[in-house]
């Protein structure tokens, strides 16, 4: 049985476009073991990505900062790890990952990178073959190792069942009813410029009540606590506000429940499509070389605008095309 380490420690969405790697994994070695090395705080979303058996966490900004908490995760885990791994994938050529990858004693290591450590690794530099989006690019990292083409599959995000109660809970504070059309919206990023205008974001809902939907604004971090007072002090009220509520799993429970989601380009928007859920994406950064790496894919149900100024007309009629859509597939 062959042993992968894929070690990705950036951020939520990055984690998740990392999953059709461990997918291709499992379909080229349907008895490995795949070993995903995360940022402690996003855990819980490799845990639950289809392909993943073991989740190493990586606390960078915490007990792992800096040389001495590097070598304190390493102390960890050798004993456990040491000359056990016989392929890993370093993502974004993660410098510390490669240097642990080679003190783990891994067999191969793959990474994209150009700097003094990739004298530790097993591959030149990448030919992309023209390819661009970022989940495409992982792959490009198993097919160095196989010398086969990888398949073009899907991010899958797969929720515990532990996820139920909670969200459960949720609905009945907030009087969710089973036949209520939810659709979710979330607004906000880690740039403002990639944020949608509140103004918008208000006439949107308004739109969506008028169409019988019932909005629950899903978000985390001071950022959308703050654009949601924003959002009462234009008298835009009528929504449930989820900000701050829920765990990376019961978000996606959440997601699961609603009819079609609406998102700006940050993590949630590639949580919503890794649960194959109707996704109305919007991209207020919009440079042909933004959208080609991390616009979604036409794998998944999903409708994309972008520009600096998006109608919400249209973003209502998109809205309203999916969910009719949704609603003669689930009838």
């Amino acid at each position: 049985m062959k042993t992968f380490l894929v070690i990705n420690t950036s951020f939520f969405g990055d984690v998740l476009l990392t999953d059709p790697l461990c997918r291709n994994i499992k379909l080229e070695y349907p008895n490995s073991k795949v070993i995903f090395m995360v940022n402690k705080s996003f855990a819980e979303v490799a845990r639950y990505m289809d392909g993943v058996d073991e989740v190493l966490c990586y606390d960078k900004n915490g007990e792992n900062k800096g040389l001495t908490g590097f070598f304190r995760f390493y102390n960890k885990y050798k004993v456990q790890y040491k000359n056990k791994i016989d392929v890993a994938f370093v993502i974004y050529g993660n410098e510390r990952g490669i240097v642990l990858s080679k003190l783990f004693g891994a067999k191969k290591i793959y990474s994209d990178n150009t700097g003094l450590v990739r004298l530790f690794l097993d591959n030149r530099s990448i030919d992309y073959k023209g390819r661009t989006h970022t989940q495409d690019k992982h792959n490009t990292l198993l097919e160095l190792y196989t010398g086969r083409a990888s398949a073009p599959i899907l991010m899958l995000y797969l929720p515990p069942r532990e996820a139920v109660v909670p969200v459960d809970i949720l609905w009945q504070k907030y009087n969710i009813k089973s036949d209520d059309k939810l659709v979710a919206v979330c607004t906000t990023t880690k740039r403002i410029e990639k944020d949608m205008p509140v103004a918008a974001c208000a006439e949107l809902i308004a739109g969506l009540i008028q169409q019988g939907k019932k909005v629950v604004y899903v978000g985390a971090g001071e950022a959308a606590v703050e654009y949601v007072k924003n959002l009462h002090i234009l008298n835009c009220t009528d929504f449930v506000d989820l900000t701050n509520q829920t765990t990376i799993t019961q978000l996606a429970e959440v997601l699961k429940r609603c009819k079609a989601a609406i998102s700006v380009d940050t993590g949630t928007l590639h949580l919503i499509c890794a649960l194959e859920i109707p996704l109305l994406a919007l991209f207020y950064v919009y440079t042909e070389d933004h959208l080609n790496s991390w616009a979604p894919k036409n794998l998944y149900p999903h409708r994309l605008m972008a520009g600096e100024e998006l109608s919400v007309d249209e973003m209502l009629d998109a809205i309203k095309t999916m969910t009719d859509e949704r609603k003669i597939t689930d009838g």
